[in-house]
């Protein structure tokens, strides 16, 4: 039993050796490579780095990740008035840690009540915002009491744990690479294998910067739930048009009539006081004077003809 043994130990000892051995010949022959004819290029260097790279993280993300879950919600409601409604979803978001993402008004054709009314203009809106996810109860909840009726309510949840769990091995991988490459860089002699190196640390580079953005973003939707809001106006409260009689639009074409008039006859005066009043004057003036002074002759001439 104690000869096996040692056998068994002797053969496990040289297997390591040789193991060890063929580790360091990869790696001298790796350095040499980058001097050599036939050499591989960067970019098959890179990707035997991430191959082995993978290998090493499989066992480093063996233990479970939390569950990564975006919810998002839409919402139709009805509101005596849709503009002041948005401007208090607005303030809502702000209130919840979130912000508005965008938000639309527009006019949209409601009938009003009774046999003669007519189609009437009334504004309707449309909001998305942000909040956070642990608030989104929250605001769904504030929001209906806000709505004289709650026409629809759609809540969906996206599990995107495996998307975040890939792009996060993907990005361990890439930075291992990044870490080997500028080893290697530093390693070469020549500019042209610099060069080349470099070109591909740039590329992966890149790589590694698309892989944050895309984990932000998830983490950034994860974080923050998504609420749009479609605002209806509630008809009741709308004005009716009957008959196409709007007594608001009468008064107002009226005022401005009376308006116009007035102008009109100011213009008038005033023209009539600049131009007409000094041209009167300067031609009646004189003939006024030369009747006055015929009169007088004539007044004169007849006198002494009535004495004899």
């Amino acid at each position: 039993m104690r000869i096996r043994k040692a056998l068994k130990m002797t053969v496990i000892l040289t297997a390591t050796i040789f193991a060890l051995a063929a580790c360091g010949a990869a790696r001298q022959a790796l350095v040499q490579s980058e001097s050599a004819p036939g050499a591989k290029t960067s970019f098959a260097l890179t990707e035997d780095i991430v191959f082995s790279a993978e290998a090493e993280s499989v066992g480093a993300q063996s233990s479970p990740a939390d569950r990564m879950v975006i919810y998002n919600a839409d919402m139709t409601m009805v509101v005596a008035d849709p503009l002041v409604s948005i401007e208090r979803i607005s303030a809502l978001a702000g209130e919840l840690g979130g912000f508005v993402v965008q938000s639309d008004i527009f006019h949209t054709e409601t009938l009003g009540a009774g046999r003669e009314a007519r189609a009437a203009s009334a504004p309707e809106a449309h909001i998305t915002i942000r909040v956070l996810a642990e608030e989104l109860d929250e605001a769904i909840a504030r929001l209906s009491e806000m709505a004289v009726d709650v026409r629809n309510l759609s809540r969906r949840g996206r599990d995107v744990t495996q998307e975040y769990t890939d792009l996060s091995s993907r990005l361990h991988n890439m930075e291992a690479a990044e870490a080997q490459l500028l080893a290697i860089m530093e390693a070469a002699r020549r500019s042209e294998d610099v060069l080349e190196v470099f070109r591909e640390l740039v590329r992966v580079r890149e790589q590694i910067e698309v892989l944050r953005g895309q984990m932000q973003y998830y983490e950034q939707s994860a974080r923050l739930s998504a609420l749009s809001v479609q605002l209806l106006p509630d008809a009741s409260a709308q004005p009716i048009s009957v008959r196409g009689w709007k007594p608001i639009a009468t008064l107002k074409h009226a005022t401005e009539t009376l308006v116009r008039g007035l102008r009109a006859l100011g213009d008038i005066l005033i023209f009539a006081v600049v131009t007409v009043l000094p041209i009167a004057l300067i031609v009646v003036t004189p003939l006024y004077f030369g009747a006055r002074v015929l009169l007088r002759m004539r007044k004169s001439r007849k006198k002494p003809s009535q004495n004899e």
